[in-house]
């Protein structure tokens, strides 16, 4: 199952690569769950970036999804 929001996603991927959360944070989610996610995320990333590299127009896979510096979307910016 893939995650639902841009901060599940990076809890799991943390979490499978060996993050472990503070005690008092209360965030208890299994090694095996968090990898699962992550292996399903994997898979999403990986046919979303070949869709947008076929495609013609300049759109990347940064811009188009809203992710990077010059990407707007959510989080940072000036």
């Amino acid at each position: 199952m893939p995650s639902k929001s841009p901060a599940q996603r990076r809890t799991m991927g943390a979490i499978a690569h060996g993050w472990k959360p503070p005690a008092a944070s209360g965030i208890k989610i299994p090694v095996k769950v968090a990898k699962e996610f992550n292996a399903a995320d994997q898979k999403v990333h990986s046919s979303a970036v070949r869709h947008f590299k076929k495609g013609t127009g300049g759109t990347t896979y940064g811009t188009a999804i809203g992710g990077g510096a010059a990407g707007g979307g959510a989080g940072g910016g000036s």
